[in-house]
């Protein structure tokens, strides 16, 4: 199990990091909002404490998107303002302060926000639509990079944090309950280790094309997570793992084909209203 959860994290960090670098920054970022780690991290706390204990803990993933999307900002912030600073310390600053931001974030939609299923998912899409309509005003497009050459051993240490994230959090889920569990399965987990390693090669401005696709492509977890909680009690948890990602797959193709231009206008009109 140790072994597969490894695998997985190589193949996932190793996959959105070469997008980001050779294919398109932004294209990488609405990935970024398909429930890799959220869903990985759900499989697994399927597997070890039950279908039933995973499906609540799927409902609550979805209040987990909020803190996440605040980490992705302040990180964003804190990273630009301290460009001045050395990379290295620049990335370390920027990691320590958004934590801070996410934990807090987190607190605050455990005590504070909606705690019926209907106002969760009602809470979340009002955040995920706010955050969209933030990071398309203040995250321009960056320019191209010339990607690095990757090497075997860089390969690997651009996987492994993602692993030891994903082996901490579902181990600690026996402790923290179905509702802990599911905010933090939507903790950063794949997107941490890939936003460090960017920014350490290429600098903060690179951050601003990952990001701004993510808050629309995160719908794609509130998807999962929705046929997370009604699958996995009725089909199990690795059939209902599979129907979960092709939900998901299926809306993140739809975004891609037809509904992005339609989106961006709507988050256009909508910030241009907030400016007045």
């Amino acid at each position: 199990m140790l072994l597969i959860k490894l695998a997985v994290a190589i193949f996932m960090v190793i996959g959105i990091t070469s997008i980001a670098e050779r294919v398109s920054s932004r294209f990488a970022g609405v990935l970024l909002g398909f429930p890799l780690g959220a869903g990985i991290t759900l499989l697994f706390i399927g597997l070890e404490q039950g279908a039933d204990f995973a499906a609540r803990s799927g409902l609550w993933t979805m209040q987990g998107l909020t803190p996440t999307l605040i980490w992705c900002l302040s990180y964003r912030i804190a990273a630009e303002k301290i460009q001045w600073m050395p990379r290295c310390w620049a990335v370390v600053l920027s990691l320590i302060l958004s934590l801070c931001c996410y934990l807090s974030a987190a607190l605050l939609v455990m005590y504070r926000a909606p705690q019926t299923p209907a106002g969760c998912l009602l809470f979340t899409l009002a955040c995920l639509l706010g955050m969209a309509v933030i990071f398309r005003r203040t995250m321009p497009a960056c320019r191209a990079i010339t990607p690095l050459r990757l090497s075997p051993f860089l390969l690997l240490g651009r996987a492994l944090l993602t692993g030891l994230i994903i082996l901490v959090i579902t181990g600690c889920a026996v402790h923290v309950g179905s509702q802990w569990s599911g905010v933090f399965s939507a903790f950063p987990a794949t997107i941490l280790p890939v936003v460090l390693i960017l920014h350490g090669h290429y600098g903060a401005g690179f951050l601003a094309t990952l990001f701004r696709e993510l808050p629309m492509g995160m719908l794609a977890i509130i998807i999962f997570s929705l046929t997370v909680a009604w699958s996995y009690p009725l089909l199990g948890v690795k059939v209902g793992t599979l129907l979960s990602y092709a939900m998901a797959g299926v809306y993140l193709l739809a975004y891609e084909v037809w509904l992005r231009k339609t989106f961006e206008h709507i988050l256009d009109r909508l910030g241009s209203a907030a400016s007045r």
